[in-house]
């Protein structure tokens, strides 16, 4: 029997090598053919439950427990893409427009409103300010409904927290522009509105006078104030959003992995920019008045989306509850949203916080818009009626007396003109088109109703309550002549024309005052001017007898003048009614010839004693300010001890009976001063700065 030899070449250590190599290389192949498989179904994956997505990517998911679960790389859904479309095309237009706006303004308090007027006169100036208006407000919507949709959609989630981030960032910037931009017109609106806003920044403790002092660059709102504002307005926060935005760019491209096509996308963006066009086709930004603190405007009101807010300030009592209201909730909803990605994140399992985010947001959105609503139906039905804020109705009586102020500060007695002419002018140009309103046709019904209408309104009307049509004839010829009068003195370049069109302009109100027997005189004193005491020349001949009845004093208020005027409303801060009673009491001195200012009084002397007094009857209820300070015997005794000196100073005749009686006031400023620790005395007041 052959016994079977062992092959040699089993022992061979290259062939065993070779066969290795092979076996090797069949399993890598099977793998990788078995891992394609794997990938062709993974394709075609079911979204997940907690996702609205539409696609989702194989490297968008982690396999977990034989699973996949979509990893939230980005909120791949239509409706986010599309907002995010809509957002970038708002900020393209308001960008854009704000460019063009840029090249015309001229960011100091003496020419802002006229380079802004400027702008309003031409078409394609009142187009690009629409546009930059309505745009800025359709962009802080589309960023309100793309938090919202995030938070509703659950997208907040790790590790898609960068983008909810970078949405909160767009919103705080938008809302920065807002701010910042609302100064720049240098209107009524825009001056006491910022005005308002920088006190409320005051508030804020530790930080709070340093930061308005920054932004304000001084005491009051001014060139340096408009300066700052257009510095960030233009620079600084256009630079911090091409920042922000590269990355927003970026979360929009990664939307389109959606379903949704290029061309929705851009219908979306046409629609946005459509809809601008035409409410700033049919509706440009207001323009109201030129700017003026010393000029009472009791129709100052936030923007839409602050009126919530303002709601809350008007119940909250003014000192902490204030503070908590305007710092505290903010910085608290801040804080609830920034932190809101470490609650939850992304798994197999259910959202365990999608009902109670979605039941917060549905709360949270029914509060604002009854709290937005809220001071809207107040305004309306405000004055018996007649409304207050944007439902203000035009009192001829109001009417008139802004339009004494431009004449005055036109200055008629003087052979030369104020650098602010053309602001002034149009501004009598706008009040020449609010002159038509009063002039409307009433029921007698409506005037039984408010029988406090301004006498020169009730002149026009008949019996029957219905407008006196040979009285409303002259009534408008008298409106055209002063509204053409304005509009050449807002053209006219040179002296001469200038000084032609102020004499038409000074002729058409005489013609009024002649024809309704007004005999106040017009302009009696000069802008900025005041007169020195006529020069008299003693009597060559001296009379042989003295006059038998000595001069009478005569009294520095006159009980005529007091007709028709209300008190200002007294500030419910402190440091905002000591603001207003300095500003009073220096354009007292300048009419009584006490002190000569930079800027001429805007108030005649029977309106500021009226708002003195309203201010001192509001000072004992501001105890709770001070009550570290002295007891609330001694802060009332005070505070009557200024009343009673304020009806002394109302008996005053001119002369040394006024000065003694006004320095008897300013005695007890310090006096109070000095309860509260105040380093502040009335003869500072007219100290040079």
């Amino acid at each position: 029997m052959n016994e079977e030899l062992p092959d040699p070449s089993a022992s061979d250590p290259e062939r065993i090598r070779r066969e290795l190599e092979a076996e090797t290389a069949r399993e890598l192949a099977k793998a990788a053919t078995t891992e394609r498989k794997r990938g062709e179904e993974r394709k075609i994956t079911k979204r997940p439950i907690d996702s609205d997505a539409d696609t989702v990517l194989p490297s968008q998911t982690i396999p977990i427990g034989g699973t996949s679960v979509y990893r939230m790389l980005h909120p791949a859904s239509p409706i986010s893409a599309g907002v995010v479309s809509a957002i970038m095309g708002a900020l393209s237009l308001v960008a854009g427009s704000g460019i063009g706006m840029a090249l015309a303004y001229v960011p100091t308090a003496e020419r802002a409103h006229a380079s802004a007027g400027a702008l309003q006169d031409n078409w394609l100036g009142a187009m690009l300010r629409g546009i930059h208006y309505h745009g800025t407000n359709v962009l802080i919507y589309l960023c309100m409904m793309y938090l919202v949709h995030l938070l509703w959609s659950g997208f907040f989630r790790r590790p898609g927290q960068m983008i909810w981030w970078r949405a909160l960032t767009l919103m705080i910037l938008v809302l920065a522009f807002a701010f910042t931009g609302q100064l720049l017109p240098f209107d009524q609106l825009a001056l006491h509105g910022t005005s308002i806003r920088l006190s409320y920044v005051g508030d804020v403790p530790l930080i709070g006078e340093g930061l308005r002092g920054f932004m304000t660059g001084g005491s009051e709102v001014g060139t340096s104030t408009v300066a700052r504002f257009y510095a960030l307005h233009a620079i600084i926060l256009p630079a911090l959003g091409a920042i922000l935005l590269r990355r927003f760019r970026r979360d929009g491209r990664a939307a389109l992995n959606s379903k949704t096509s290029l061309s929705l996308h851009a219908m979306l963006v046409a629609a946005v920019g459509a809809l601008v066009l035409f409410m700033a086709s049919i509706s440009s930004a207001p323009l109201g008045l030129s700017g003026n603190l010393g000029e009472p405007f009791k129709e100052a009101r936030p923007e839409w989306y602050a009126l919530p807010l303002y709601q809350l300030l008007k119940w909250a009592h003014p000192g902490a509850l204030g503070v908590v209201v305007l710092v505290g909730m903010p910085l608290v909803a801040g804080a609830g949203l920034f932190v809101l990605p470490w609650l939850e994140s992304v798994s197999a399992s259910q959202q365990r916080f999608k009902w109670p985010v979605r039941g917060v947001v549905v709360a949270s959105l029914t509060i604002a818009i009854v709290l937005g609503v809220w001071p809207v139906f107040e305004d309306m039905s405000a004055e018996n009626g007649r409304g207050a804020g944007y439902f203000a109705r035009d009192d001829a009586n109001e009417l008139m007396m802004k339009l004494k102020r431009r004449n005055e500060a036109l200055g008629h007695n003087r052979s030369d003109l104020p650098e602010d002419t053309p602001t002034q002018a149009r501004d009598l140009m706008q009040l020449a088109e609010l002159l038509r309103k009063p002039l409307r046709v009433t029921e007698k019904g409506e005037r039984e109703k408010f029988p406090k209408r301004a006498a020169l309104v009730d002149y026009h009307m008949d019996t029957d309550g219905k407008v006196d049509e040979i009285r409303r004839k002259e009534w408008n010829k008298w409106v055209e002549e002063l509204a053409k009068a304005a509009r050449e003195l807002y053209e006219a370049t040179d002296a001469t024309p200038l000084r032609a069109a102020r004499e038409r302009l000074r002729a058409a109100c005489q013609n009024c005052h002649d024809d309704y027997d007004v005999f106040e005189p017009l302009n009696p004193k000069p802008r900025g001017y005041i007169e020195a005491p006529p020069r008299v020349e003693p009597p060559k001949d001296l009379p042989k007898d003295p006059p038998k009845d000595p001069p009478r004093d005569e009294p520095f208020f006159l009980e005529s003048k007091f007709s028709g005027l209300t008190a200002d409303i007294a500030p419910a801060k402190p440091k905002d009614l000591m603001r207003r009673s300095r500003s009073r009491i220096a354009e007292l001195m300048q009419i009584a010839g006490l002190y000569k200012g930079e800027k001429p009084p805007m108030r005649m002397g029977e309106q500021i004693i009226l708002d003195l007094q309203s201010y001192a009857k509001a000072t004992p209820a501001m105890y709770a300010e001070f009550k570290d300070f002295t007891s609330e015997t001694e802060w009332k005794k005070a505070a009557q001890a200024g009343e009673a000196a304020l009806k002394e100073l109302l008996k005053a005749n001119k002369g040394e009976d006024f000065k003694k009686k006004l320095e008897a006031y300013g005695q007890t400023c310090d006096d109070c001063h000095k309860l509260v620790e105040e380093d502040f005395r009335f003869a500072d007041i007219v100290k040079p700065k």
